[in-house]
């Protein structure tokens, strides 16, 4: 369907929609719909569906929930998923999506788990990834200034400058240095401040912030 309607923004939509639905799930049986998925060459379809409708919110918001999903999991085929959407072109999409909508907080919110899901990882190949989705540090933190109110969405971003600055190399260190350049300290302050009562972004603000300015700090620590 997304191959035979590549044009059509709703049938990418439900598609992405389809997809992320039917991959969900963190056991045995989750992780093989997630391969099977992959296999499918669903990742392609859903980097192409991005490229092709990059004014359609909705379908920004359903691919990368798609991305996330499949991109997700403890199986020992996860990494070569991760892989497969990085290689697919899944880190621009996503930022591209992010710079085009910037006020829906739909958008943002997807885009941040799916950034998390795809930099995830311990190893080399990990360490690309989180080096080539250094580009969105920009749009994570200008997602956070213009959504502050909101909780959810703090603690989203949090999350993803935690996976993309995380690194005990000398890349890792220069990807905590550019996301304090870019103000992401304040930011992550500024959220504890407004969202005190929510233990979440509490928990999840202060990793981000030991992340960022620690000096060496593996990728497995910032998801933990």
């Amino acid at each position: 369907a997304m191959r035979a309607h590549a044009a059509n923004a709703a049938i990418q939509e439900q598609a992405c929609w389809a997809l992320s639905s039917v991959t969900a799930g963190a056991d045995a049986s989750g992780f093989a719909r997630e391969q099977a998925a992959a296999a499918a060459g669903a990742l392609h379809e859903i980097v192409a569906a991005m490229g092709t409708h990059l004014t359609s919110a909705a379908v920004q918001e359903q691919a990368c929930r798609a991305l996330c999903n499949i991109t997700y999991g403890v199986d020992a085929l996860r990494d070569a998923r991760k892989q497969a959407a990085a290689d697919a072109g899944a880190l621009l999409r996503i930022v591209d999506a992010m710079r085009a909508h910037s006020t829906c907080a739909p958008v943002q919110e997807q885009a941040c788990c799916a950034l998390i899901s795809i930099t995830a990882g311990t190893g080399a190949q990990s360490d690309a990834r989180a080096q080539a989705a250094v580009v969105a540090l920009p749009q994570i933190i200008d997602a956070m200034r213009v959504h502050s109110n909101n909780a959810a969405m703090q603690g989203w971003a949090c999350r993803a400058l935690c996976s993309i600055t995380a690194g005990t190399d000398a890349k890792g260190r220069a990807r905590r240095r550019a996301a304090a350049k870019a103000d992401a300290l304040p930011l992550i302050v500024e959220a504890m401040r407004l969202h005190s009562a929510n233990a979440e972004v509490q928990a999840r603000a202060s990793r981000a912030l030991r992340t960022i300015t620690a000096s060496d700090r593996p990728r497995w620590f910032a998801r933990r």
